[in-house]
């Protein structure tokens, strides 16, 4: 199942509805610093990070996509990733003469996702997010007979394995850091949808 495409709103209106041209501006991110390829109010690719990079979207997007920059106005060594949709953060490094690029954001998701499920987070939930939990790891594991035997990061997104771009939210990612602990590099929030 490959989940790549989503037109722009504009773009389908202009092409195939015979609508005017928008107006000037239409087509800017309201998060400048991030690439087209990743913003979420931009991004026309959708990833299933359950399947690595390559094999998740569509081979075209991912071969002329994969190698750009991360950044949009700078080439960046350090990124942090996090969401609303999952309690973790996950650090991105690249450096001066590597910068990252969109497929260390794919590739960091689906590493990260892919591992076991730690005890210390578990021993923290209640009972009905333990459930939930179990219900989608035995979901996944009707769905992939030979896939991994132990809960994963992923059962905690259940079908939300949907990625769909990162967006910029200071607030949001202000309230999940731990205290101190703001090194002053990017920090991008993941936009995740049901599939």
């Amino acid at each position: 199942m490959y989940l790549t495409y989503r037109p722009f709103p504009y773009w389908t209106q202009r092409a195939y509805h015979g609508q005017p041209v928008p107006p000037q501006g239409a087509n800017k991110s309201a998060y400048p610093e991030i690439s087209p390829i990743l913003a979420c109010d931009m991004t026309f690719i959708k990833y299933d990070v359950r399947k690595a990079p390559e094999h998740g979207m569509d081979m075209g997007c991912y071969y002329g996509f994969s190698g750009r920059s991360a950044g949009a106005k700078k080439e960046l060594t350090t990124l942090h990733l996090i969401s609303k949709d999952f309690p973790w953060s996950f650090t991105v490094e690249g450096d001066e003469a590597k910068p990252i690029t969109c497929n260390d954001v794919w590739q960091k998701l689906h590493e990260e996702l892919e591992l076991a499920l730690e005890n210390c987070l578990w021993g923290a939930l209640d009972d009905k997010r333990r459930r939930k939990i179990v219900a989608n790891f035995e979901h996944r594991k009707r769905e992939d007979k030979e896939g991994d035997t132990q809960l994963m990061r992923m059962d905690w997104l259940g079908r939300r394995t949907v990625f769909v771009g990162v967006e910029k939210d200071d607030a949001f990612a202000k309230s999940r850091a731990l205290p101190g602990s703001d090194d002053g590099e990017e920090t991008w929030v993941v936009k995740m949808e049901k599939w």
